[in-house]
Order: C-alpha cells, then sequence, then structure tokens
C-alpha cells in the first residue's frame, strides 16, 4: 500500500498544533500569513477578493509562518512550509527569504513538520522561553 505524502497543509497544522502544545505560555503567538489561500467564487469573484487583499498589503513570496519571538541574536523567525516531498521555493519566495535573513530574521524553508519542529526547538533553545512539562 503507498502511503500519501501530508499536503503542506498538514505539515503546517501539525507544526502549529505541536508548538501551541509543547509553549503553553506562548499559545498562539507562532501565526499564519495566508498569502497563499484559496478563494472561492467566481474568476471575476476572486479577482476581486485578491485585489481587496492586495490593496490591504498582502505581498506574494511571504513565508507561511511567523513567530515573533527573540532569540539567538534574531528579532523572530518565519517559515515557509513545503511537503516532506516535493514543494518548490518560488523566486518571489526566495527574495522575500533573503530580504528577512538580512534584516535580523531568520527565515527557513522546512520539508515537513518534522523538520519544522526541529528547528523550532532549536530556535526556542536560544530564549528564556521554556517547553511545557
Amino acid at each position: 500500500m503507498k502511503v500519501k505524502c501530508p499536503t503542506e497543509h498538514a505539515e503546517q497544522t501539525t507544526l502549529v498544533s505541536w508548538f501551541d502544545r509543547t509553549y503553553v505560555s506562548l499559545k498562539g503567538r507562532m501565526f499564519a500569513i495566508p498569502n497563499g489561500a484559496q478563494l472561492a467564487g467566481t474568476i471575476a469573484q476572486r479577482a476581486k477578493q485578491v485585489n481587496k487583499l492586495k490593496a490591504e498589503g498582502m505581498q506574494t513570496g511571504v513565508p507561511d509562518l511567523f513567530l515573533p519571538v527573540p532569540a539567538g541574536g534574531y528579532h523572530g523567525l518565519f517559515i515557509e512550509m513545503k511537503r516532506s516531498k516535493g514543494g518548490v521555493t518560488s523566486a518571489d519566495q526566495k527574495e522575500w527569504h533573503a530580504y528577512l535573513n538580512g534584516s535580523g530574521y531568520l527565515c527557513v524553508v522546512c520539508k515537513g513538520h518534522d523538520a519544522a519542529i526541529g528547528i523550532v526547538t532549536d530556535y526556542m533553545s536560544n530564549t528564556k522561553w521554556i517547553k511545557s512539562e
């Protein structure tokens, strides 16, 4: 039986759920930036929604998640989630990652929730925040 690779959505929700259980005092502080949201409706309705979101500041390529906790000399952690197998980082995403990494943030691409948990664990080891017991 072939095992199906989890979707990016499943990988991301697993990470956020783990974070909220692991760092209870920071529950909800890791949040999504839904620039890749799938919009509903007709083509015209979706175009109207996209224009509204762009007017509100939506930017193509911004990472999926942000953790506004300073650690290890960084201002915060941005995570671009990808499926554990497959998934391509776009040119817009690479541009944002370079900008954020050059601006005092740590921005990483994580293939799957296990990779992301490892990054977050390492990142959080450089803060005053501790895991819940």
